[in-house]
């Protein structure tokens, strides 16, 4: 008998620490739905944080370009075409832009492989920095004429695009529900 009053004992303290300690508590509440960001502000957000390093002078190094993300934008862009006169002419003109910038990038990183390939090649010691310097010149020109014609592009459309997300996108952040009513009343 105290063999049994003995196990029933350990088995009591298990199961209470097993409760206390192992048993998983109820799940947490989940967080409050927050709005799924557009594709066309994530593409205002890209534009935003990339346009200095898409146009900025040649290096000859790679500058880190986010082709594949605006590829992605593209694709979600076009999929997600609305029904709406006006929203369609917001998404023609996000999709254009994405494919002026990936235009820009893939010029931007011929002129780069072009000057890295200028600046690898051996010269004639006694016309190396004369020869360096002129085909270096031109590739320099030549991405600050294509740069300057791609610059003033994604300059209209992404205005045109702006202007389309104040007209017909909700703003982000409303403010608090309760400020209107307090400012009503006073």
């Amino acid at each position: 008998m105290g063999r049994l009053i003995t196990i029933l004992i350990v088995s009591a303290a298990c199961a209470l620490t097993y409760v206390k300690f192992f048993r998983a508590d109820e799940p947490p509440p989940e967080p409050p739905a927050v709005a799924k960001e557009t594709p066309v502000a994530k593409l205002s957000r890209v534009v935003d944080t990339q346009i200095t390093q898409v146009f900025s002078a040649l290096d000859g190094k790679a500058a880190p370009a986010p082709v594949h993300q605006l590829r992605q934008l593209r694709a979600s862009l076009a999929d997600a075409r609305p029904k709406a006169r006006d929203e369609q002419a917001m998404y023609r003109t996000a999709i254009e832009l994405c494919d002026t910038l990936v235009d820009a990038m893939r010029e931007r990183e011929r002129c780069n492989l072009s000057l890295r390939d200028t600046r690898s090649k051996p010269y004639a010691t006694w016309q190396t920095s004369e020869r360096q310097a002129f085909f270096e010149g031109g590739i320099q020109r030549r991405w600050l004429e294509n740069a300057a014609s791609y610059h003033k592009r994604v300059d209209v459309l992404y205005k045109n695009l702006r202007d389309y997300e104040r007209r017909l996108l909700p703003p982000p952040n409303p403010g608090p529900a309760g400020s209107e009513s307090v400012s009503k009343a006073s």
